[in-house]
């Protein structure tokens, strides 16, 4: 799902978001949530506890916390990490890439129990808003996601359109695990796994072999 920011980021807000989401921001705003954007240490180590948190509850393998450093580091002020607090807790978090025009909406963490007040919904419309007001970003890039999914219907609360999607892999021989349609079937061994798949010392070497 690809959403042109080209506009005023006011009229995005008004004209673009829809009802719903327009209402989730103001339940977030109502309950206290801010959204900020940081690159501290201490921003990266409360996005990793969220990110930790989000695999657990999917029973996925996480990344390392080194892979994220790493990230930041390389792609320097065209990483944007978005952090949002309740309280000054951190409760949800989205990490996002600029590159030739677009900006990248590449990983969301959040903590559950407080997804009442809509954090994860504050954090998406802030970083949608952060790059209409940015001349040199017209695009929006939601990523990749199932059709009809809660995730895709969560995106087209934004605005926007979807279109096909074709994943590459390399080597050609690891193919197969560019295709992540069998791991629905997959998802409540998954979890109840979590513990194990999740383990810092098995999570991330799963993650090496599988992603993409």
């Amino acid at each position: 799902r690809r959403l042109d920011v080209s506009g005023d980021p006011d009229g995005i807000r008004e004209h673009v978001f829809d009802q719903r989401l327009r209402a989730n921001l103001r339940t977030a705003e109502e309950c206290g949530v801010t959204v900020s954007r940081r690159a501290s240490p201490s921003a990266v180590e409360a996005f990793y506890g969220l990110h930790l948190k989000t695999m657990r509850r999917k029973g996925s393998p996480q990344f390392p916390r080194a892979f994220f450093d790493a990230l930041l580091s390389a792609f320097g002020d065209d990483a944007v990490l978005y952090l949002a607090e309740q309280n000054g807790k951190p409760i949800s978090g989205l990490l996002t890439f600029d590159h030739d025009g677009s900006r990248h909406l590449w990983a969301n963490a959040s903590d559950r129990d407080h997804w009442e007040a809509r954090p994860n919904d504050a954090v998406y419309a802030r970083a949608v808003l952060d790059a209409a007001e940015q001349s040199a970003t017209d695009i929006v890039d939601f990523g990749r996601s199932s059709p009809d999914s809660g995730v895709d219907r969560f995106k087209r609360r934004f605005g926007g359109e979807s279109y096909p999607l074709t994943t590459l892999v390399t080597p050609p021989g690891r193919s197969g695990t560019g295709d992540v349609s069998g791991l629905r079937r997959l998802a409540p061994i998954a979890q109840r796994l979590a513990p194990v798949l999740t383990h810092p010392v098995v999570g991330p070497r799963l993650k090496e072999r599988i992603h993409e």
